[in-house]
């Protein structure tokens, strides 16, 4: 675990999200609204987000 915590707000886009990670070196970080933990984002779920590409 890192010390001190990161964690990021429900609102941030996905290509935040991927640069808190690279910044940080994790793959999960925690969601919070208002203090309170709300979820958890993977780097598979940012991944998820992307569209898909390859031969059409």
């Amino acid at each position: 675990m890192r010390t001190p915590a990161v964690a990021v707000p429900g609102d941030l886009d996905p290509a935040e999200l991927t640069r808190c990670m690279n910044d940080t070196g994790v793959r999960a970080l925690p969601v919070v609204d208002e203090g309170a933990l709300v979820g958890i984002v993977t780097l598979q779920d940012v991944l998820r987000t992307l569209p898909a590409s390859g031969p059409s």
